[in-house]
């Protein structure tokens, strides 16, 4: 279910993309919503039950890979570096380092610092 989310999470960025003509600014406003429509028709689609239907529109719902991380840190131990990981790569790939370079040194830094602090509970 954490893997559909994450191929989920941000699947209705292009139908929701606006950019400001004045600062050259962009925003997906309600990307998550949306793509949490289409997840759930997905899902439903492949199958799977009521339940892991809903578990997976709620989580691309939350839009965050870090709080996915963080709510199922305990759970899918084998995944959250690889969800750390995509949490950092969707941060690079959107205006923030241009647009709030201290916003993303922050950002930047929480992540860096839960891969290296999980990553030494498995040595």
């Amino acid at each position: 279910m954490i893997r559909l989310a994450l191929l989920f999470h941000d699947i209705a960025k292009p139908l929701t993309f606006e950019k400001d003509s004045v600062t050259g600014q962009t925003k997906c406003p309600h990307h998550d919503v949306r793509g949490s429509l289409i997840a759930m028709e997905a899902a439903s689609a492949f199958g799977l039950p009521h339940g892991a239907v809903r578990t997976v529109a709620h989580l691309v719902l939350l839009g965050n890979p870090e709080i996915v991380c963080d709510t199922f840190q305990g759970v899918v131990a084998d995944l959250y570096i690889p969800l750390l990981l995509i949490s950092r790569c969707d941060a690079e790939g959107s205006d923030l380092p241009t647009l709030d370079p201290e916003g993303w040194t922050k950002r930047a830094g929480v992540i860096d610092v839960a891969i290296d602090r999980f990553s030494r509970t498995l040595e």
